[in-house]
């Protein structure tokens, strides 16, 4: 199943290939072989709007906005996970309607996401780059 990305993204590094690869790069980080930026560079790479994303649960992406369906399988995936979705819609919003009333819901000061955007974007300058499709 492939899924097109619609904006930058960070994902996992197609380098690392298995459970064993992770834990070798973490063993790494333990040992004081690499420092824990090395081992954020290791562990994930920027990949730039257009790139397909070929993994089985790429449909979420689609759902979650991010990405577009690049072939049909996807699409079928996507239609059948927005079905059950929309029975879903309905509690959520009756919940986020009682949080917002009752003053329960924690919301972010214009401060806080401007931290949390700078610190992201300062992570992905010590990253790689990939284009063209990606298989995770």
């Amino acid at each position: 199943m492939k899924a097109k990305l619609l904006f930058d993204q960070e994902i996992t590094n197609p380098a690392l290939k298995s459970l064993d690869d992770l834990a070798a790069l973490r063993a790494k980080l333990h040992a004081g072989v690499i420092s824990a930026t090395e081992y954020d560079a290791g562990r994930k790479c920027l990949a730039v709007a257009g790139t397909v994303i070929d993994n089985p649960q790429a449909f979420g992406l689609v759902l979650m906005g991010i990405a577009e369906p690049a072939d049909q399988e996807c699409i079928d995936r996507v239609g059948q996970a927005r079905l059950r979705r929309m029975s879903l819609r309905v509690d959520a919003a009756e919940k986020l309607d009682v949080a917002q009333a009752t003053g329960t819901k924690a919301d972010a000061t214009d401060e806080q996401v401007a931290d949390f955007k700078r610190a992201r974007a300062e992570r992905r300058k010590k990253l790689d780059v990939v284009e063209g499709t990606v298989t995770v």
